[in-house]
Order: C-alpha cells, then sequence, then structure tokens
C-alpha cells in the first residue's frame, strides 16, 4: 500500500474518470456519525454483476458475458463472492504482495464488491410482497469487484493506494488525482437553468390521499408506521459526476456514494448507516434514522426546531418502532441477549435537517456473513415500517412507482468479509438525460396529511438546490 497526497473534498474524482471506465465513490464528509473515517475512489472493475429478477448477469473484461438463474440469489452471490476472493488470494500469492502491511486499521475496503441492491431486492431475498416493476430503471442489483484504489483516511487526513502493483490503473489513479490539484482552479459548474420543470408521480392532493388511505390501515391494527413516497423527474443535461459534486459542496453527508453502471449513474447523499459488519468478531451495528426536520434561518430558531424534534412524541414513538424492529431482525441470527441498543433518540444536525438517530449492536452467530445480514435485514426497517412485510405490502399498493435504488442500500463488501452500506436515501439516478429522485416519510397513527408532504418536500430541498431551482 502506498501512501500518496491526501485530498480532503475529493468529490470530484468521479469527473475526471475516463469514459467506461464504471467509476466509483464512496465518500465520506466526516462532520457528523461514525464510522466514516474513510472514503474511496475506485475504476475498471473485473467483473461486472447485475441481478433482474432470478437472473444473474456476469460480465468480465475479454471473457463473454455469463448468465445464470438461481431462486436463491443471495446464496448464489456468497459463492461468486468466494470464488472472486480465492482468485485475488491466488494473485496476491504469486505476486508476492500478501505480506504488504497495511497503515491502516480495520475496518476499510481494500477491494471487493462494491454496488447497491435496490428496494425490490427484498423482495427477492425474502419472499416478502411481489415487487413493484412499474416505471423501473435500474436493475435489482448492481455489483463490480474492484481490487484496487485510493484510500482516503479524513482522521489521519492521508491518502493511500492499493494494488499498486497489479496493472497500468495504478497510473490511471495517480493520473487523476494530479488532475483534481489542476482542477481546483477552473471555473464554476454549468449547472441547469432556473425555469428546469421537475413533476412528481404524486401531486400534493394525491399523495395526501395515498397518507389517509395508509391512516386507515393504522387505525383497522394492520401496522403501527409505513413509509410512503413519490418520486420526482426531469429531463437534466448536465452529467451525473458534475451534479454529485455540486450536492456535496451543497450539503455534504457521511454516507455519500457515486456509482457508474454503464447506462444510469446513482448518485446519493445517504446521511443513514444500514450496517456496518465485521466478518472476524461478527459484530454488526445498525443506526436508523427516524424523526426529521428542517434548520430554522437564525441560531434561535434552529436551537428551537431542534429541542422541538427531540421532545416530540410521535417522532420518538416512530423512532422506537423501528428500534424494535430492527432488535427483532438482529435477533435473528445475532447471539442470545447480544443484541442491545446502545443509542437512543439522539439529535444530529446536518446543512439542511435535524434527525433522531438510534443505534443497535449484536453479535452474529458463528458461520454469519455479509450476505447472512442482508438476508435478515434487508431492506432496513428505517424505510418500509413496522410490521415489516404487511409495510412492504402497502407500499406496493400505494406507491405507483417502483422504488429501485430507493430505499435501497449501497456500499461495499471487502474481501475480508467486513461490510458497510448505507440507507440510500437522499439518493438520485440519472439515466437517458432524466434525473429521478425520490422521497418519502413514515406515517404513523398522529400524523397529518399536509405536513408529511411539506416534510418530503424539506428532504428533497438539497437536490432542488442542487439543480438551482425552486420547487
Amino acid at each position: 500500500m502506498r501512501e500518496v497526497e491526501y485530498i480532503s473534498n475529493p468529490s470530484s474524482l468521479p469527473g475526471l474518470a475516463p469514459a467506461g471506465s464504471h467509476p466509483i465513490f464512496l465518500y465520506s464528509s466526516n462532520e457528523t456519525l461514525s464510522p466514516p473515517q474513510f472514503s474511496y475512489f475506485s475504476l475498471l472493475p473485473k467483473a461486472l454483476i447485475q441481478v433482474n429478477g432470478s437472473t444473474v448477469k456476469i460480465k468480465r473484461p475479454k471473457k463473454r458475458e455469463e448468465t445464470y438463474s438461481s431462486t436463491r440469489v443471495l446464496s448464489f452471490l456468497g459463492k461468486f463472492f468466494q470464488q472472486l476472493q480465492q482468485e485475488e488470494l491466488d494473485n496476491n500469492c504469486n505476486r508476492n504482495n500478501s505480506t504488504l502491511i497495511s497503515p491502516l486499521k480495520k475496518p476499510f475496503f481494500s477491494g471487493g464488491l462494491v454496488g447497491f441492491f435496490s428496494y425490490e431486492f427484498g423482495a427477492l431475498s425474502g419472499a416478502l410482497t411481489p415487487p413493484n416493476q412499474e416505471q423501473k430503471i435500474t436493475p435489482d442489483a448492481w455489483l463490480a469487484f474492484y481490487n484496487q484504489g485510493l484510500i482516503f483516511d479524513h482522521y489521519q487526513q492521508r491518502g493511500y493506494l492499493f494494488g499498486e502493483d497489479r496493472d497500468d490503473t495504478a497510473q490511471l489513479l495517480l493520473q487523476i488525482c494530479r488532475q483534481y490539484f489542476q482542477k481546483q482552479n477552473s471555473p464554476p459548474l454549468n449547472l441547469p437553468s432556473p425555469d428546469l420543470k421537475i413533476s412528481s408521480t404524486l401531486s400534493q392532493e394525491d399523495f395526501q390521499k395515498k397518507i389517509v388511505k395508509c391512516l386507515e390501515y393504522i387505525a383497522a391494527g394492520d401496522i403501527y408506521q409505513a413509509n410512503i413516497s413519490h418520486r420526482f423527474q426531469g429531463e437534466v443535461s448536465t452529467p451525473a459526476p458534475y451534479l454529485f459534486e455540486q450536492l456535496q459542496t451543497i450539503n455534504p453527508a457521511p454516507f455519500a456514494a457515486y456509482l457508474d453502471c454503464g447506462p444510469f449513474q446513482i448518485i446519493s447523499n445517504s446521511p443513514e448507516m444500514f450496517f456496518n459488519f465485521q466478518q472476524k468478531s461478527g459484530h454488526i451495528v445498525t443506526a436508523p434514522i427516524k424523526g426529521t426536520c428542517g434548520r430554522g434561518d437564525t441560531p434561535k430558531e434552529d436551537m428551537a426546531m431542534a429541542s422541538s424534534l427531540q421532545a416530540s412524541e410521535k417522532d420518538r414513538a416512530e423512532n422506537l418502532m423501528i428500534v424494535d424492529l430492527e432488535r427483532n431482525d438482529l435477533g435473528r441470527f445475532c447471539h442470545n441477549h447480544s443484541v442491545e441498543v446502545t443509542r437512543l433518540f439522539d439529535l444530529v444536525t446536518f446543512p439542511h435537517w435535524h434527525h433522531l438517530v438510534s443505534e443497535i449492536k449484536g453479535r452474529a452467530k458463528p458461520g454469519s456473513h455479509v450476505f447472512t445480514c442482508l438476508e435478515n435485514m434487508f431492506p432496513g426497517g428505517s424505510i418500509t415500517g413496522a410490521p415489516k412485510i404487511r409495510s412492504m405490502q402497502i407500499i406496493r399498493e400505494l406507491e405507483p412507482t417502483a422504488r429501485g435504488i430507493y430505499t435501497g442500500s449501497i456500499g461495499y463488501i471487502d474481501l475480508s468479509g467486513d461490510a458497510l452500506f448505507n440507507i440510500a436515501i437522499r439518493t438520485a439516478v440519472k439515466r437517458d438525460n432524466q434525473l429521478y429522485f425520490q422521497v418519502g416519510g413514515g406515517i404513523v397513527a398522529d400524523s397529518d396529511p399536509e405536513k408529511e408532504y411539506l416534510e418530503t418536500m424539506v428532504k428533497a430541498s438539497a437536490f432542488f438546490k442542487m439543480l438551482g431551482i425552486e420547487p
């Protein structure tokens, strides 16, 4: 592992990558939540994996695309990942790189799978409600295998290159770093014009009707809570990497991500960690966000809004329901009595929002791995509701389009088996000059339909600001 020049805010790196190189960037602003100590940039993957239903397609450089069919997709992915692990181990031994000593402490990403699982993947992995396929714009999952890249340690303010002895990719990565520093004096981004039109799949009136229907389910005892959302869409010609860079300038987040998946790009600005899993120890932690409000215009107003959120019985109840759901999910594969709530209703502040965040930890039983976590936890309870399966059925009924990446998860699975995934909220997809992003909120018995709609607009505000328009 070679040390390189540290980049404190490397969000423009994806825009410097050559076309067709599938750059990925997992970015932490390192301003709020832990453990976002590191940011990662890579390109030129050694394998591309795409999942649609029971079909898995795998593409490797200079090889024909392979197609498989499996009724247990997570099991198939786990076995394929083991194959990649063994291939990489053999390659390292052949190159005498296995003795390299890392100056970093685990957990960090130093090669493995990076990608996303869409919300609809939950129906494939857990035999839940049949997924909504209407207006589907992404596959059910997209993963790419990277075995070299850049690591930026924001605590130590140092940068590293891993896999430097493997091929010309290392030189390309270092060249992009040099271009980054040259770019610092470049002119401002050419952003969309203020007359850009962005429309939602649901009008305010229609969205509020969906909330009323959801409240009827709650009153009937079907559920305690459900997360209901709506999608925005508009034509945007600005390249996706520059939108990502602008978004990070406006509203940096601890679990942000950029994925170039070829026909489409993912722009994520997530503040929420889904889970962090450590293979060797079996330790797993999840940190759901439930309870959101905007920021005040003055320090006094901002403090009052934060205090109101902390004192809100509705938001605390909403948060507690999801904490109980996540405890149940962890209990399926963790040791008895190892699951504990370590944070409850903590206030966490971002440039545009205040959030209530809780944290639940557990220790997985022997034989567990990241795909065990996904099988038992996906999708995250903070964006479904409780009980999870019934809430997902109601979401399927009320929402007119497939969610896709929205409320799925983006992250990495390291060669060691360690994994870190976000909840893909504050996340957009750019495809064929169309930009899609979705916002929603948790509905409980005392939710007010109009206030719930306005809260979704608060959550969308960073995207509107990124585009230079008013909602």
